[in-house]
């Protein structure tokens, strides 16, 4: 075993040292003030247990306006996809996935920093900001675009919701619901 083994040996036990120690929040919280190791990541935050695991699952809503003013029914887009054995190899469909996930991190997000608004000027400005997001952008444009099931669809319309079941029964929490947008 040469120098350089024993140097290289330390450094890595010094890092491992740090890293556990880096766990603990009280000490974390103390370090942060030594940017380097924040900026450039040098010691890992391991999360094996969310302290608030997900009680809740997005739903994503449609509906149509027909040219006789007439609506139809909710019907709910399906972006979890049934996957196989060959996704761990080859999975284009997991882009759309994506697509969602971010989109609707974006309005809740968005939505979580707008709600706490209450007068009539602030609600309005609220709706702007969540309507001028990169998510409710995204997935308008996603919407406007799927295939039209009637030839007298003149616009479109959805809602992301929340559903949970935690206290035994089905509550849905509406958080984002756009107007009605032209499809034409």
């Amino acid at each position: 075993m040469s120098w350089v083994d024993g140097v290289v040996g330390s450094l890595f036990a010094f890092w491992l040292s740090l890293s556990a120690l880096w766990q603990i929040g009280p000490i974390r919280d103390r370090i942060l003030g030594a940017s380097f190791i924040w900026r450039f990541r040098l010691l890992p935050i391991y999360t094996f247990f969310a302290p608030n695991p997900g009680i809740y699952d997005t739903r994503i809503l449609v509906r149509e306006k027909f040219e006789d003013g007439s609506l139809s029914s909710w019907s709910e887009i399906p972006y979890m996809i049934e996957r196989s054995w060959f996704d761990i190899i080859w999975n284009p469909k997991k882009r759309i996935q994506k697509f969602f996930f971010d989109c609707v991190a974006s309005i809740k997000t968005t939505y979580n920093t707008v709600r706490n608004t209450e007068d009539d000027t602030s609600r309005d400005i609220r709706d702007a900001t969540i309507k001028l997001s990169d998510g409710y952008i995204g997935m308008l444009n996603y919407i406007l675009h799927l295939p039209l099931k009637d030839e007298t669809i003149i616009a479109r319309q959805f809602i992301v919701a929340e559903a949970t079941q935690a206290s035994g029964e089905r509550v849905v929490i509406p958080v984002c619901r756009s107007d009605f947008h032209p499809v034409k």
